[in-house]
């Protein structure tokens, strides 16, 4: 009996499954982590290498290469690194850090999507293999440092309030009851609560590199004083560019060059969509505030590409008014809502409306 479809299977169960249907060497090649860390992906090599493939022929997003480019990026990681240097913008000792031990290339791999319809793959180029990735790392650490500052950045710049980026679910319970405080403290009625979850889709791959780097900028010599970010802008700009445009990975033998998106699973993919979307989201809220009271938006959530609102208005009218400029910031960036006014699942928490109470509760 062969696998015709990607399955999943827990770690525990993975010799029970095996033996019970029975598969021979030849039938079982690849064992891959599933997304979301659901277990463990059992397939044969040909599915496998189909859905990886689906990916890498979209031309949209990846280019081909019919010969190795390693070390004509090597060279040009090293050109870009002295040219710094000789403007005073990085040290010796930081070129050092920063260059590349040798040409090399990232493997390709997916991580498939169980709980999606056609389990599509999350694309992943560890960003360790790569020889962008001293550069990366290095960005990461100047970039991080403004994340929890973001909250204050949207208040102070935009006038927002109750914009927060949550580190992780924990964040998200001390600020449930934070949340809690604040309705008792001003009389508010949960029974005109509504909650709305949002996932932007595959956020990484569909951040246009020009863009991104012009948002970075901005917001960067905007707000540099905020953090000891040391860089000058020149070299901020060059090494961003390097790792953007410099995304070489390597599937059963041929190269292939990211065009489009940063890759997921260099380090400083994070903090850059972070802010990137930060941007992005900022000019859907002004576009918002314009037609109703921001008072309206108690609580906006967002775990990278994960988003929660929490909305004093069942108002279907005023909640549209509130998502739709969000798909409209950006043509790559497509967000999917659901919404409740009575519960909904967020980071794995239910996130429940207690109209008894008049309070919000978690389920943990």
């Amino acid at each position: 009996e062969k696998l015709a479809k990607l399955e999943a299977v827990h770690l525990s169960d993975i010799i029970y499954t095996i033996g019970d249907v029975k598969l021979t060497q030849h039938e079982i090649n690849v064992l891959v982590k599933a997304d979301e860390n659901v277990g463990i992906c059992i397939t044969e090599n040909q599915v496998y290498e189909s859905k990886v493939l689906q990916q890498l022929n979209d031309t949209n997003y990846y280019e081909k290469y019919n010969y190795n480019p390693c070390t004509q990026l090597y060279w040009r990681i090293k050109f870009v690194l002295n040219e710094l240097l000789e403007n005073n913008d990085i040290t010796r000792s930081e070129i050092v850090k920063l260059k590349p031990v040798r040409p090399s290339s990232a493997v390709f791999y997916i991580l498939p999507k169980l709980h999606k319809k056609s389990c599509p793959g999350r694309p992943i180029v560890p960003g360790c293999q790569h020889m962008t990735s001293n550069i990366s790392k290095y960005l990461e650490q100047k970039l991080t440092p403004f994340i929890p500052l973001i909250q204050d950045i949207a208040l102070e710049d935009y006038n927002i309030d109750n914009y927060i980026i949550l580190k992780d679910t924990n964040h998200l319970l001390i600020e449930i009851d934070k949340l809690n405080h604040q309705i008792n403290d001003q009389k508010l009625c949960v029974k005109y609560i509504t909650l709305v979850s949002g996932d932007i889709s595959a956020l990484y791959t569909n951040i246009d590199q020009k863009d991104g780097s012009s948002e970075l900028h901005d917001f960067v010599s905007k707000n540099s004083y905020h953090t000891n970010f040391s860089l000058t802008m020149n070299c901020f700009n060059k090494l961003l560019e390097v790792v953007l445009t410099g995304n070489i990975l390597i599937f059963k033998g041929v190269y292939f060059h990211q065009r489009m998106g940063t890759a997921m699973g260099t380090e400083l993919a994070p903090p850059y969509a972070n802010i990137y979307v930060f941007k992005k989201e900022m000019k859907a809220r002004k576009s918002f505030i314009k037609k109703c009271s921001s008072s309206l938006i108690l609580r906006f959530f967002r775990f990278l590409d994960d988003i929660l609102c929490i909305l004093l208005t069942t108002d279907k009218n005023i909640i549209e008014d509130l998502l739709n400029p969000l798909n409209q910031t950006n043509n790559n960036l497509i967000y999917t809502f659901k919404s409740s006014t009575t519960k909904i699942n967020f980071l794995d928490v239910n996130i429940i409306i207690n109209k008894t109470l008049n309070s919000p509760e978690t389920s943990l």
